[in-house]
C-alpha cells in the first residue's frame, strides 16, 4: 500500500483534495493532513509518504523550501503541487527541483485532483513492483542458501 501526506493550509482546500479522492479504491493510504509548512515537515519525516499533495504558499515553511527538503531526502517521492500562481519564479523553482503535478486552486474540480493522484500511481507502482522482484529474489536465494537447496552451498554468485 502507498502512503500520502496532504499538505494545505486552507481548511476547505484540505477537506476538498481529502475527499475528492478514492484513496482506498487506489490501495493510498492517507498517513497525515497539515495546516503548514512544519507540521508536513514533521509528517513527512515520521511517515515518508510516497505522494505528498503539497501548497506552496503555507505559513511556517514555504511548499518551496518543503520540497526542497523533501528532495534532499527522496528524489523518488511524488509532489503534486497545488497553489493559486500560475507563473512565474516560484512554479519555475518547484519545477526544477522535480513535481509529478500541479494543480491551480482557481480552477480545479474533484475529478482532476484524482486524475493527478492516478497520473502519479503510473510511476510508482512498476518502481514499487521492481523493488518487490528485487526483494523476493533476495529472499528465495537466503532460503536457497540456508535449507540447502543452493547447489554450490554459495549464497550469491560474484
Amino acid at each position: 500500500m502507498l502512503t500520502a501526506l496532504i499538505a494545505e493550509d486552507e481548511l476547505l482546500v484540505r477537506m476538498g483534495i481529502s475527499s475528492s479522492v478514492p484513496w482506498s479504491e487506489m490501495d493510498i493510504a492517507v498517513v497525515g493532513e497539515a495546516r503548514d509548512g512544519l507540521e508536513a515537515w514533521e509528517l513527512y519525516q515520521k511517515y515518508r509518504p510516497d505522494i505528498v499533495i503539497l501548497d506552496l504558499l503555507m505559513p511556517g515553511m514555504s511548499g518551496v523550501e518543503l520540497l526542497g527538503r523533501i528532495r534532499e531526502n527522496d528524489p523518488r517521492c511524488a509532489v503534486i503541487v497545488v497553489t493559486s500562481v500560475d507563473k512565474g519564479e516560484t512554479l519555475d523553482k518547484v519545477k526544477a527541483l522535480g513535481i509529478s503535478g500541479i494543480l491551480h486552486k482557481m480552477t480545479m474540480k474533484r475529478d482532476d485532483i484524482s486524475e493527478a493522484v492516478r497520473k502519479v500511481l503510473d510511476s510508482l507502482r512498476p518502481a514499487q513492483d521492481e523493488s518487490s522482484v528485487a526483494a523476493m529474489q533476495e529472499k528465495k536465494a537466503w532460503e536457497d542458501f540456508l535449507f540447502g537447496d543452493s547447489p554450490d552451498g554459495k549464497l550469491f554468485q560474484a
